[in-house]
């Protein structure tokens, strides 16, 4: 295949400047920086338009890669074997937290300032003995969140008029290429090693890039990692991780954000003229599906906010292309699909989704909290509905899946540690949906409470039991932490919330704290469900 006339090369850093970032690393990186050599395919490496801190258990840094000299005002040996929290100083200020349930997915933990006032987004995960700190440039005018959450919902309102994977893989390009400006977007699905353009395929009129003939490049197989990977300038060599270690102590890289593309990747790439790239795997049912692969002809950077809103798009895709899948599974087997669960289930992620990015462009600690406690209500409904449209649940939802599901979920999104705090005893019993609704809501309120105030907002044991009690159920919720104090004045919306529910559940809830910790009790009357049973008085019930 020919590639196009050969133009004067611009580098990433170029690249990131056009696209509206300014780059805090004006000069050369071979002119300054960890030294620069071409590394082998041995050798961990980090992409040039970045930088990365490798922290080990004792918080002095390990080793790094990128141009740290220009973040930090220090040469790399005198940066190896420092304590991290002594590493920025005036006139910048501290990183970001690390916060202390890192695992191996990046997490974008932050916003830094270097000493020549770049702006850089700073990201985390852990890999083996050490704390990964990745640096990446980030816009000077940050885009409107607004705009983001707008083609969002425009991506998703699309998802829902299709009627099949195809369509869904059409609409995903669509979006994608809206909103990154790449010059390609092509959809794929795995299939014995490669991926087959049989899916979508959005470009530029007239093409500025050659045909795929019929397979996307891969650039990593399906691993289960789930993660995207984006190259702003594949020109640009990989800059290696200093020091050096020949027993092979270096960190594992393969997690990284910053990670360079491999050398035959990188050669198929080169072959189709492409210069800058973004990688996005298709998650499906907890399974690597296929890929969106956005292909551009010049250098582009790609900001970690637009990264983010991309692989929303990309995981709202994936969700419809399940509910297709679903679709015609039970359209073989003679069974309906319940359209309307999904539809809700979809809009619920929707919303969830536009909370947790308004949440993490808030700049205010109290807006934020806000956010996120509305996209855990969210995430309470959107549990039950997910009970409704299984083919058992069409009134009523069983107590113990729907109050399991619900709180192993929201202890998820705080992070791996605080599910193993987590204890869950919920008796046997179904309840009608109406009702599962607002006890929902307020297990979530509840529980959500005893995670930020409990232990001060680190990871500790919480209990959530409920029990029928005569004609009545009680659901508690216990911790063993600081007790009751001035920071929980039980006045807040969160509270009223909670009472407002109870009521409407004609119950009440009460609170009992000491140094032993904080217990709440919601007590609800057991009402008639639509079967002609009470609810919670299923056979085998557990009533102790």
């Amino acid at each position: 295949m020919r590639r196009p006339p050969v133009r004067p090369h611009t580098s990433c850093l170029d690249a990131t400047r056009s696209g509206g970032i300014r780059d805090p690393m004006r000069q050369d990186i071979q002119s300054g920086g960890a030294p620069h050599t071409v590394p082998s395919l041995e050798r961990a490496a980090i992409q040039a338009h970045g930088a990365l801190l490798a922290i080990d258990d004792t918080g002095r840094i390990a080793s790094l890669a990128g141009a740290t000299d220009r973040l930090f005002g220090r040469t790399p040996h005198d940066l190896i074997g420092s304590p991290l929290v002594d590493t920025p100083g005036a006139p910048y200020g501290p990183l970001p937290a690390v916060p202390p349930d890192l695992t191996t997915r990046p997490r974008h933990v932050g916003r830094w300032l270097d000493r020549d006032r770049g702006r850089w987004d700073v990201s985390a995960h852990r890999s083996g003995p050490y704390t990964l700190l990745e640096f990446e440039p980030a816009p000077v005018h940050e885009p409107l969140a607004a705009a983001a959450v707008a083609a969002i919902l425009r991506a998703c309102a699309a998802f829902e008029s299709c009627a099949d994977v195809q369509a869904a893989c059409a609409a995903c390009a669509k979006a994608l290429r809206q909103l990154t400006g790449y010059d390609r977007v092509a959809i794929g699905r795995f299939a014995a090693g490669t991926v087959a353009v049989a899916a979508a395929v959005e470009e530029a009129a007239p093409p500025s890039l050659p045909s795929l003939a019929g397979s996307l490049p891969l650039p990593f197989a399906p691993d289960g990692a789930g993660l995207p990977h984006a190259v702003p300038d594949l020109a640009c060599l990989p800059t290696p991780v200093f020091p050096a270690r020949a027993d092979g102590g270096e960190p594992d890289l393969g997690h990284c954000v910053l990670r360079p593309i491999g050398a035959a990747q990188r050669g198929h790439l080169e072959s189709q003229g492409v210069e800058a790239s973004l990688w996005l795997p298709i998650v499906v049912g907890g399974r690597q599906w296929g890929a969106a692969a956005c292909h551009h002809a010049t250098p582009r950077a790609m900001p970690c906010a637009l990264r983010l809103a991309c692989e929303t798009v990309v995981r709202e895709c994936a969700l419809r292309i399940e509910a297709c899948e679903a679709h015609e599974r039970q359209r073989q087997a003679g069974l309906l699909v319940q359209e309307a669960h999904h539809r809700m289930q979809n809009s619920l992620h929707i919303v969830a989704a536009m909370l947790r990015l308004q949440a993490r462009q808030a700049t205010g600690d109290e807006v934020r909290s806000e956010l996120e406690a509305a996209a855990e209500r969210l995430a309470a409904v959107s549990a039950v509905h997910r009970q409704l449209s299984q083919p058992d649940g069409a009134r009523e939802v069983r107590l113990d899946a729907y109050l399991g599901q619900l709180c192993t979920e929201l202890a998820r999104s705080w992070g791996d540690a605080w599910l193993e705090q987590l204890s869950i005893d919920v008796c046997r019993a179904s309840l009608a949906a109406e009702s599962t609704i607002s006890l929902g809501l307020v297990v979530t309120e509840l529980l959500t409470n005893a995670a930020k105030y409990a232990y001060r907002g680190a990871p500790g044991p919480i209990e959530v039991r409920a029990r029928t009690h005569g004609t009545w159920l009680h659901v508690t919720i216990s911790d063993r932490g600081c007790g009751m104090h001035s920071e929980v004045a039980g006045t807040g919306f969160g509270s009223r919330l909670n009472r407002l529910f109870a009521a409407q559940l004609g119950g009440d809830i009460q609170l009992a704290s000491g140094e032993a910790g904080t217990t709440a009790t919601l007590r609800v009357p057991l009402l008639p469900t639509r079967r002609g049973r009470v609810a919670g008085a299923t056979a085998g019930a557990d009533t102790h």
